[in-house]
């Protein structure tokens, strides 16, 4: 017994280690309330908020109310995967920090029992920086096909310029060259 309770403190010491030195924020939902139960310091970090202040919402409320729908889909889906053993998919999400700035985040849900309780534990990256780099990503192939638009136009343009009075140059150097023409018809 004493080695029981001794390999589960270690095991409740590793998951806690792992839970607060996770450098993703980790927040556990109450699956039949939706209540916020815990949540690791990069959490409180990322939400701009205390432990306490979390402990006292609904998952919805950390969503924009544009996407609650989504997040009530997302989050009933996510408790149906569960409960048929189905394996977790990471999915992207907004949710909405204490000041109110709206941050895109890539989440991994996962059931957990804690207490006696079905959990939802979530992982949440901040992937701003990679969305930021998708849109600039878009911006530049934007930018250069338009660029090589207006390359193409201008290549046109210039070939139409070129090639007008270079027909005409041609036309009179090929009459000049034609051997039945006169010496007075070719002045």
């Amino acid at each position: 017994r004493l080695q029981t309770e001794l390999e589960l403190k270690e095991s409740e010491e590793r998951y806690k280690g792992l839970f607060e030195g996770s450098p993703d924020a980790i927040m556990l939902a109450d699956i039949e309330t939706g209540m916020l139960l815990d949540a690791n310091s990069a959490a409180c970090k990322l939400l701009g908020r205390s432990l306490s202040d979390i402990r006292k919402l609904h998952f919805t409320k950390i969503h924009p109310e544009s996407d609650i729908d989504l997040s009530l889909s997302t989050f009933h889906d996510q408790v149906q995967s569960a409960n048929l053993g189905l394996p977790m998919k990471a999915f992207e999400n907004i949710i909405i920090r204490a000041d109110g700035n709206k941050i895109p985040v890539e989440v991994l849900a996962s059931p957990i029992t804690l207490n006696g309780r079905k959990c939802l534990q979530g992982v949440f990256r901040d992937i701003t920086r990679r969305k930021k780099a998708q849109e600039e990503l878009v911006a530049a192939k934007e930018k250069a096909e338009a660029s090589d638009r207006l390359k193409t136009a201008f290549l046109s343009n210039i070939s139409h310029e070129l090639r007008t009075p270079l027909n005409g140059i041609i036309g009179f150097s090929e009459m000049l060259t034609q051997m039945d023409n006169t010496e007075q018809d070719r002045q």
